[in-house]
């Protein structure tokens, strides 16, 4: 599967608002490298579950993100929980459901990749890649402008891009 990579932190930060992917973060300094899932639950406002196609998203979504950890050598089903980010406050909250300590590595980078997530320098500090499919839906990217965003062009539209 190739992987592109974000040259924008803009544009990193509209594909993981979209609640739904995988980012292999690298330190060009250090050559370490860490991949996680993150994906939203399918709640609505009446509780039901809805599948992630037909959720209304914007800029305004508040639900929060459930982050995992690639955590063994199956990169399609060794993914851990590490805990939350949530949007409204644009803070990471370990969980004490996780079975990652909070001071291992995966879960201390994490977090200090939300802390700079606002940062214009964030991209060129570290490498992020994406796989090439939709931030919000899932569905696999062809179009050269989409696969630089992350995000498809009906998808970044429902959300407000």
């Amino acid at each position: 599967m190739y992987s592109a990579q974000f040259d924008d932190t803009q544009e990193f930060f509209t594909y993981f608002m979209g609640g739904y992917g995988t980012i292999t973060i690298v330190n060009p300094t250090t050559s370490c490298r860490l991949t996680y899932q993150f994906k939203k639950p399918k709640w609505t406002k009446d509780g039901k579950r809805k599948p992630a196609r037909e959720l209304p998203t914007s800029k305004q979504d508040t639900r929060p993100i459930f982050i995992r950890v690639l955590n063994g050598p199956q990169n399609t089903s060794d993914y851990q929980f590490i805990g939350t980010f949530f949007p409204e406050s644009m803070r990471f909250c370990h969980s004490h459901k996780s079975k990652i300590h909070a001071n291992a590595k995966s879960v201390k980078a994490f977090a200090w990749l939300v802390r700079h997530i606002n940062n214009e320098d964030l991209v060129k500090r570290l490498e992020i890649w994406h796989e090439r499919k939709c931030g919000r839906c899932g569905r696999k990217l062809t179009v050269p402008a989409s696969i630089a965003a992350g995000i498809g062009p009906e998808c970044a539209e429902k959300m407000g891009f």
